[in-house]
This record gives C-alpha cells, structure tokens and sequence, in this order.
C-alpha cells in the first residue's frame, strides 16, 4: 500500500509538471518570448538566459532545453535553479514511474480497489498522446472506460459524469480517425450505458441508439471483444420482453474470454481481462452455473490472489452460499 501511496504521489507531481511547466516558467519569467517559443513548439523549451549557453539533456524528458544568451532578460540565481529544479524533478519522475507501464499500473489499482493513481495516470495519458495516434487514443478511451464504470460501482455519480463528457470526446475522435474498427463502436454502446445509468429517464432515447451503434459494431466484425462483452451487457441486462437473454449473454462473455487468452493484447495481467472473468463469474453465478462460476472464481483467485474486492466481498458471500468445493489446479 506504501508503495501505491508513493507512486500516486509521484504520478501526481510528474502531471503537474507535464501539464504546468509553460505556466510556471512563464510566471518566473514574465517574458514574452519564451511563451511564444513554448506555443511554437510545445515539445522544445527555449530558455535565453544572458551570457549563458547550456544544453541539457533531455533523458525520459519530452521536451530539449536550450539556455541561450540573451540581453534583455535577467534571471534571479534562485528562479534559474527554481526552473531547473522543475524539470528535472519531471525528469526523474518519469524515469521512476517508466518501469511500471499502464497495464502494470491499471491491473493494481483494480486489484488494490486503490483508483486514484489510476486516474492520474490516465490523465498523464490523454495530456501526452500524439494527434493522429489511434493506438494511444484507444488506451486513453478504454482508461476512460473503466474509470468511469469504477466510479458508477461506488457511488461517484457526480464524478461519473464529470469524465463521461471528456470520454465521449475522445471516443467521437476516435471514431472519425478509424470509422471502420468495431471496438470503438462497442465502446460507443457502452457509453450509452453509461449514460443511462446515471439518468434512467435517458433509456427510451439512448436504449436504441445503442442497440443501433453495436449493430454497426457487429458489420464490422462481430467477433471483436468489445463487441462480444457489449452484446453480452445488451443481452444480459435488457428485459427478456424486449429481447435480452442471459443464457446468450454468457455465451458471448466466455468467447470474448477465449479470445482473450489466445491472443497477446488482454493478457492475464490486464485489468479488461480480469474484470470480463470477474462479470462472466458473476453471469454464471445469478443464473445458477454454480459450478460455472466456482470454476471462474478459482481462475481468478490463482491470476489475482491479492485481489481485495474480490477476497473480500465476492469469494466469502459466495463460499458462504454455495461452499468453495474442490480447488482446482
């Protein structure tokens, strides 16, 4: 828990800096020229300090910084070492925090129940992503994803829709970068789902411009996870009236699952592959496969043994009702 403590703390400090270090700068200067310099080219910061001339080297630093000669500025020795200080404690920041990467990272705030590094991560994430990138977009939006749906799980309605609406602008953008990849449109469904739970009175609207955006979805590729785990979300919680059915529901869970674990993209130590085992036990559990979902748990407790909503809540209501039965290898 230190450990997490310190990270987030870390996290925290290395954002404040990425996102910061103009404004600081510029008031330490009060100059003009270097917040042109700075809007000209954000990943080059040009600070002229008269009579000197440095490069440092940039290390895990986005940006090069140039100290040059320049006569009508004059630099405090405190605020000069003040600047300097800033970013190279950005420096060291991201080299602390670089051997953890963002599924690392993710999968222990899932587990841990500990979400705001996380959320700072996923910050750090969309302040950095390249325009044009899908791939970095992509990780941005499924970051989004499953903050949002944590905060929807504890009562954090308000801060649900806060990123909800920052969410549905990087999915649109998303979208219009690759029109012809199913995930984000299953996202897109998933976002409405969102958006219904936090307003239930939305359903008759946004009810079927999310059946309607997973069709779209299901065109494209109906074998993509995220259109496998949104079909099983639409099947399992629409009414049986209106067409849902939980036993289909499963069926798309376990094949998202299977594709999952025969590929290389969700692997055992991603946060989205655990969290569908955790919603395929839970499936199998409400629809009595007990066994099923016995099967499921144990899978989960041998990925996850530190998993602390799971350790605590789910597996003791569950052996408390049905018993832990055999553990298999």
């Amino acid at each position: 828990m230190e450990r997490t403590k310190y990270i987030a703390v870390l996290q925290k400090a290395r954002l404040f800096a990425f996102k910061g270090i103009h404004n600081i700068v510029k008031f330490l200067k009060g100059q003009r020229s270097l917040s042109n310099s700075l809007g000209q080219n954000p990943r080059k910061i040009v600070i002229k300090r008269g009579g000197v001339e440095d490069t440092l080297s940039p290390g895990a630093l986005p940006w090069t910084i140039v100290f040059r000669p320049s006569a009508g500025l004059h630099f405090t020795s405190f605020m000069y070492k003040l600047v300097l200080l800033i970013i190279i404690f950005s420096g060291q920041l991201s080299q602390t925090t670089q051997g953890q990467s963002h599924d690392e990272l993710f999968f222990e705030c899932y587990t841990t129940t500990n979400m705001e590094p996380w959320k700072i991560e996923m910050e750090n994430m969309a302040a950095q992503k390249e325009p044009g990138n899908y791939h970095q977009l992509f990780e941005v939006v499924l970051a989004w994803y499953g903050y949002i749906g944590y905060c929807l799980g504890n009562d954090k309605e308000d801060e649900a829709e806060q990123y909800l609406e920052t969410g549905w602008e990087y999915l649109d953008e998303l979208i219009e970068m690759e029109p012809s990849n199913a995930a984000p449109h299953a996202l897109k469904s998933g976002f409405y789902g969102f958006e219904m739970a936090l307003a239930r009175y939305k359903a008759l609207i946004l009810g079927p411009r999310s059946v309607s955006t997973l069709k779209t979805a299901a065109s494209i590729d109906s074998t993509n996870i995220h259109y496998l785990i949104e079909k099983g979300n639409q099947m399992y919680y629409m009414p049986t009236m209106l067409g849902g059915d939980k036993e289909i529901a499963l069926h798309h869970y376990k094949h998202a699952i299977e594709l999952m674990e025969s590929g290389e993209r969700y692997h055992q130590g991603h946060w989205f592959y655990l969290n569908t085992l955790v919603t395929l036990g839970y499936s199998y559990q409400s629809t009595e496969h007990i066994q099923e979902a016995r099967i499921i748990y144990q899978k989960i407790q041998r990925i996850a043994p530190t998993f602390k909503w799971f350790n605590e809540e789910v597996w003791p209501r569950f052996i408390k009702k049905y018993g832990a039965g055999i553990k298999l290898d």
